[in-house]
């Protein structure tokens, strides 16, 4: 076994990794594959105390597990989470030793490869990987994508972005979508990059891009709707099992949905089939029960569209869409459905672009307001899984902002992932242009990035 000593003084009071401690993990790891271990829980980061920080001096195999346990997974539980968050190290790991997950799961420690990690990422890499994107925005010139080939490589090879976002007209037949996929993640293996979210659209009924296709013989769930009216939480579940069931198979590893939107049906005419319910409560059930059963087949699933626009009137594909709620309306209301997505443990949520001037104070979109990202999700709700935005193609934002804006406002609110910019080239470029001028810092970045990075490792590895 091997001996602890406390190493108070590698983080700071607000929980971000001193130099001493990037100082000590450079020296230790020797030019060896080293790992970062660093717990999950949803404590407050700044109730840290340093001295509850220990380091490992070395650990070559599953023996050290006993002290990884004891000394750090055990105390984040025994106390509330003091040390959750905080970076942890096996340096000299062997690069062939098998990731250790021990009793509690990899939903309780993220492992992350020193050396090959986002420290070690470029800026220009680290900009990229927070981008999800359709695959027509890595190539020039095609319109359909619907193989993965040279020129598809080629754009992951020069943006080497965090996903992919896959529609119907991408998706022919499972032969055809089963190789796609697997050349996708390939290119990217290949090139040494961490392994991208391959994302679809599937919530069952009005939006399926593979359940309506003849070719793929799944079966549609139906509309969400349906299962609300019939308040049977455990088909709501079965469901959400259901659609994991014949998108894994196919290559995807993250599902947008479920839809947490509460609809008033007076005056919403794109969300009545969507939602499950007016009823917040009969929302919050279903919602919960089809995380867990998203969860229990080890499938990202992202709950949409905080803080609700089932009260909105209009499309926000189309143009700006508001609802006129206090903030008060909002938490015994449309929060509910997402507060229960919460406690369910889901790993997304998805802000939607609705305008909310009673509680932003203007117009501004509401992934693009620190004051509903991080004020409302992250602060009042308590959330620390990954925030992504709708599409910032849609007419919402495309009508009042360019790529660039749009990419940088979501990123500076509090978002992590900037979801499908109209074009790829500009947001990408006004993201790396805003921490080179100094309008978001790299840590900024590093703070999304452990969130995806972490995502990544619990569901299907880097």
């Amino acid at each position: 076994t091997t001996s602890m000593s406390p190493g108070a003084g590698y983080v700071t009071k607000d929980n971000r990794p001193t130099q001493r401690l990037a100082n000590y993990l450079e020296e230790r790891a020797e030019g060896q594959t080293a790992l970062i271990i660093q717990t999950i829980c949803p404590w407050k980061r700044n109730d840290i105390d340093p001295d509850h920080i220990h380091e490992l001096p070395s650990c070559y195999d599953e023996s050290c597990i006993p002290d990884l346990q004891r000394y750090m997974i055990e105390p984040v539980h025994k106390h509330g989470g003091l040390i959750c968050a905080q970076p942890y190290y096996v340096h000299d790991w062997k690069p062939d030793a098998e990731t250790p997950e021990g009793p509690y799961g990899p939903s309780d420690i993220a492992i992350l490869k020193f050396m090959g990690g986002f420290r070690a990422m470029t800026l220009e890499q680290k900009v990229a990987q927070l981008f999800i994107v359709t695959p027509e925005a890595l190539v020039e010139g095609v319109s359909q994508v619907t193989q993965a080939g040279d020129m598809t490589r080629e754009g992951v090879t020069a943006h080497p972005v965090g996903g992919i976002v896959y529609f119907a007209q991408n998706l022919l037949d499972p032969e055809q979508t089963t190789t796609m996929l697997a050349n996708v993640k390939q290119f990217y293996a290949d090139a040494g990059n961490v392994a991208p979210f391959i994302a679809v659209d599937e919530e069952g009924g009005t939006v399926v891009r593979v359940a309506d296709n003849e070719a793929f013989g799944a079966q549609d769930v139906g509309d969400a709707s349906a299962l609300g009216s019939a308040g049977d939480t455990e088909a709501a579940k079965r469901a959400a099992e259901q659609i994991a069931d014949y998108l894994m198979p196919l290559g995807f590893n993250l599902d947008f949905a479920p839809v947490a939107d509460v609809v008033d049906p007076l005056r919403s005419d794109t969300m009545g089939l969507r939602s499950f319910s007016s009823d917040a409560a009969v929302a919050a059930d279903m919602v919960r029960a089809e995380v867990e059963g998203f969860r229990d087949k080890k499938m990202l699933c992202c709950a949409k569209h905080f803080p609700g626009i089932g009260a909105a009137a209009g499309d926000s594909h189309e143009g700006a869409i508001t609802i006129e709620a206090t903030n008060e309306e909002l938490e015994t209301v449309d929060l509910v459905p997402f507060r229960a997505a919460i406690e369910a443990g889901v790993p997304m949520i998805m802000v939607g672009h609705v305008s909310l001037p009673n509680i932003v104070g203007d117009s501004t979109p509401a992934p693009l307001s620190s004051a509903v990202v991080q004020g409302m999700l992250r602060d009042s709700l308590g959330y620390t899984g990954i925030i992504v935005t709708d599409s910032l193609s849609m007419g919402a934002i495309t009508d009042y902002y360019t790529p660039a804006e749009a990419a940088v406002a979501a990123l500076k609110a509090g978002c992590d992932i900037p979801l499908m910019p109209e074009r790829l080239d500009e947001a990408y470029q006004g993201v790396l242009s805003a921490v080179q001028v100094g309008e978001l810092t790299e840590e900024r970045l590093d703070e999304s990035l452990t969130r995806i990075l972490t995502a990544k490792q619990e569901y299907f590895g880097l």
